[in-house]
């Protein structure tokens, strides 16, 4: 089975014994991808110095503008 996924860096922000919602909410935080793309993607892998530190399945996206 081929699945789209996104590789998102988390290389600063990540510390090791992370639990997987503070991952996530690390890796949410900048990803920039093309709308035409967002349809295609299934899986979003956080990587942190080349090892998967965490592994989400896209359900839905949301756009924001500002974080605050």
């Amino acid at each position: 089975m081929k699945e789209e996924c996104l590789l998102v860096i988390v290389n600063q922000s990540y510390r090791e014994g992370m639990t997987q919602e503070e991952i996530y909410k690390i890796a949410r935080k900048s990803w920039r991808v093309s709308l035409d793309k967002l349809s295609s993607l299934k899986y979003v892998f956080a990587v942190s110095n080349s090892k998967i530190v965490g592994m989400f399945e896209c359900y839905d996206w949301h756009e924001i503008k500002d974080e605050k």
